[in-house]
């Protein structure tokens, strides 16, 4: 073998080696993605359950809760207030959550069952006034979104589907 022949044969070897070597990176980049979709999909998870159930550990604070969803109206300003700053929580995760699953980030089945419960809040009766004054602090593609999941699924209000939410019996709401 000449020379020449060997320099090819050692440019044909170096291409190999560099095809393999970009493989070897595209899966990387591949089995990255999918461990940033996870962990995106689980701090939601994480980041929804400690804002959406913290009312129930305390009894102050779902008694307030419970109020805001079934007569939000005839609760004094200051109650008002304090119920916007509980439930806002919820509603800016799902604004998050919508953003990441547009951009590819989570996934839509983990996004489907979290926006679900957006929506069944909104279809809470009491929860009218909140949401038209609300929704105009929101980016209003979530917004809309939301507004058709709410419309085009019936079904139960929260109060309706997670009877704790619902007032006391004998109690307005």
């Amino acid at each position: 073998m000449t020379i020449v022949e060997l320099g090819a044969l050692g440019e044909l070897l170096g291409a190999i080696a560099v095809m393999g070597s970009l493989v070897y990176v595209g899966r990387q980049l591949n089995q990255s993605n999918k461990t940033a979709k996870a962990e995106s999909a689980r701090a939601n998870i994480l980041s929804y359950n400690a804002e959406f159930l913290t009312p129930i550990a305390d009894p102050e604070r779902m008694q307030l809760f419970r109020a805001g969803l079934n007569h939000f109206e005839t609760l004094d300003r200051n109650a008002q207030a304090a119920f916007h700053a509980q439930i806002i929580k919820v509603f800016n995760l799902g604004m998050t959550d919508f953003a990441l699953q547009r951009a590819g980030m989570v996934t839509e089945m983990t996004s489907a069952g979290f926006q679900r419960w957006c929506a069944m809040i909104l279809r809470t009766p009491g929860l009218d006034t909140w949401w038209e004054g609300t929704k105009l602090a929101l980016v209003p593609d979530y917004v809309e979104y939301l507004e058709a999941l709410r419309d085009a699924e019936p079904g139960p209000s929260m109060v309706e589907a997670v009877r704790w939410y619902g007032p006391d019996e004998g109690a307005r709401g």
